[in-house]
This record gives structure tokens, sequence and C-alpha cells, in this order.
């Protein structure tokens, strides 16, 4: 048999499906799973092959394809006989453009190669130069499956720049976010996507797949849906819990962040999510919070170079380690702190500044030297 969906299809069988109907399953004859319409996550077709492989699913079954309307969907897909590629890819070289090994990097799946009559290139964004394998760029594609226009437009394509990044690699085509969506701070671009994934993995309630990172002007934001019933205090400890992995992972720091209930981020029918469109209505005040959180500043009542003494012997005495063994560099978590740690860290420096001191400041400058230098310029 063949059957088709998008990727948060099978992130919903995995939620919905329980044991109990698991068990009356009989999936050896499906052949072709195809996946597509929005980015695919390495995480969700493992898990779901583990999930299922009890009742028949073949893992070899899994085809992770890209397409888009213009093309009358199919663009490209792995062969029957091939087993779709991985690559694993350094965070920091991917968001500058270029895929360099990593194996504590992101892991993206091969959306295999295009199909008969379809050529796909991957090309500059400013350019249109066509790139060499392993440089991201815009996709591009022409051939007999391309639509000669759009309704009500008369001019008549001879190309489609579909506005989706990705890179060839081994022949093969991966697809890394899309060129309106990607985020840029200082100069450094940041695929919403690899946000979102560390922000989910935060915690077992933020509902994978139901997350959307956005910037508007200079700020960043991040909106979550969240299972359960939690408490005010608790949703915040979940924000903060984001907030720290965000900038550990990325040394980034999110603007606002919104926890919301379930349903509430927008998405296409095909299940893509409305980036911008979530930044919008967030702004609006059009979601449903339950809990949201933003980077407060404080007025600094001490100089850079006065703070880094108060702060390494309070970091000390927090954390168990005496002052000459701390370097103003080595981010604090390296020495065991942890989210408890942070707010007292926090309340020790209110007292001593006389000042409120949210405990998020501490994770978003993660060192001696981050934190002095924004006690001193904030």
């Amino acid at each position: 048999s063949h059957a088709d969906a998008p990727a948060f299809a099978y992130d919903l069988c995995l939620r919905r499906i329980p044991d109990a109907r698991r068990a009356r399953l009989r999936l050896d004859t499906w052949r072709v799973a195809i996946n597509g319409a929005e980015p695919v996550r390495a995480e969700t077709v493992d898990r779901f092959a583990e999930a299922f492989a009890p009742y028949g699913f073949h893992p070899g079954a899994m085809r992770p394809s890209y397409g888009l309307a213009e093309c009358t969907l199919a663009v490209t897909t792995p062969p029957l006989h091939e087993t779709p590629g991985r690559v694993v890819a350094d965070r920091d070289a991917l968001a500058e453009g270029v895929v360099k090994p990593s194996p504590a990097g992101r892991t993206l799946l091969s959306c295999g190669r295009p199909i008969p009559g379809i050529n796909v290139s991957i090309v500059s964004p400013t350019t249109r130069e066509q790139l060499p394998e392993d440089l991201v760029g815009e996709i591009r594609v022409t051939g007999w499956g391309v639509a000669r226009g759009f309704h009500g437009d008369p001019a008549k394509m001879t190309e489609l720049l579909t506005g989706d990044l990705g890179f060839f690699h081994d022949g093969e085509l991966y697809i890394t976010g899309r060129l309106k969506d990607v985020i840029i701070v200082r100069g450094q671009n940041y695929h919403p996507v690899d946000l979102e994934q560390v922000a989910e993995r935060a915690d077992p309630q933020i509902r994978p797949g139901c997350l959307a990172a956005f910037q508007d002007g200079d700020s960043v934001g991040m909106v979550c849906e969240v299972r359960g019933n939690q408490s005010e205090a608790e949703l915040a400890e979940m924000a903060t819990t984001i907030q720290r992995a965000i900038s550990e992972t990325f040394q980034l720091k999110l603007d606002v962040i919104a926890l919301v209930q379930p349903g509430s981020v927008p998405k296409t029918s095909s299940g893509k999510v409305r980036r911008n469109e979530c930044g919008r209505r967030l702004a609006a005040g059009e979601l449903r919070v339950r809990h949201r959180a933003e980077r407060t500043v404080v007025s600094a009542r001490v100089s850079a170079a006065a703070a880094k003494p108060m702060l390494r012997f309070l970091l000390g005495r927090v954390v168990g380690v005496p002052v000459t063994q701390l370097d103003d560099h080595v981010p604090f978590a390296d020495y065991g702190l942890d989210s408890k740690g942070a707010h007292e860290l926090a309340g020790e420096l209110e007292r001593l500044l006389g000042t409120p001191v949210p405990s998020s400041m501490i994770f978003d400058y993660p060192t001696i030297s981050d934190l002095a230098k924004a006690l001193e310029s904030e």
C-alpha cells in the first residue's frame, strides 16, 4: 500500500494512537509512506519507526520528500531501492550557509533526488549564482512539472524560485528552512527550526512541532504550545528553562517567550508553522497565552570592573568552587549552576545592588564577563 502525509501527521499518530489500538494494526503491507509538505524531522521518523515496527511497519517504507503546489506537488523523493541519507551538520556553520559535519549538530534527512523531468539547483539568494554541493542556498526548480504561471498574473514562469533553503549532498536534496523565516541578529543567521527543536526538548509538556520562533524588528520571540495544568510558578520555570537552553546552545537571548494553549500556533492547511503570522498574533493579543516572559533589564549600579570580583565571589559561593578556579569566560553551566542556583545568584545580586535582578538574566548573560558588562551597560 501507499500513503502520504505531512510530517505533523506522523507526530499525531505517535501522540494519539494508544497501545491498545496499535495492537490491532497490521502495517506490513505499507510499502511507501511519503513524508512531506513541511520540514521532515529525523526524531519523528526514528520514533515512528520504533513505535510501529512491532506492528509490521518497515523503516525503509518512510520516504521523506519535497514538493510544492507550483510543481504539481512532486519535486524530489528517494527511489525505492535507496535508503534516504542523513547529515549531522554543525549548527554555526549551517547558519553561515556551509554544511560541516559535527557529531553534536543538527540532524537533517535527505528528501531524495529530483523526479525525472524536474531539474533542481541551489542558488545564491542574492546573486542567483548556482552553488555547489554542501552550500546552502535557495532551491530553484525548472522542468515539465513547473506551472506556467499564477491565475490572474500574465507573467509566465520559466523557473521557480521556491523561497525554501537547502543544499545538495551526494546528489540528494536536504531542506534547512524558509528564506523569509531566517532570524538575523548582529549579522548572525539562525534557522527558526533549530531554535524550536532545542526549545521543545526543554520540557516534556511542550508540544513537538507546535512552536514558532520569529523576529519582529530587533526582537526575537518564541511561542510554545504547552499541555497540562501547570501553575504560574511552574510555567515561569519552564520559560526560564527554555531561555537557558537557547542561551547555552546558540548564545542568543530571546526577548519574549509565550507559553500558549494547544492549538494556538497558526499553521497552513498542510501543517507548516506560520511563524511571522504567529508573531503578529502575539503582538495583537490574539493568542491564548498562559504565561509570557520578557527579557528584563536592570539599572546598573556597578561598573564592569567592580562587578567581576563580586560575581566571582557570589558564583563561587553558590556552586562551591574556589574563586581562584573561576574563569570569567567559562559558562556558568560548566560550573554546575542549575536553575535553583541561578535564582540564588540573582537574589544575592538583588541584595547587593539594591535593584531587581531577574533569574533569566543569569541565562541571558551566562559568563562572569558577559554578566558584568550587562550590569554596566543596561
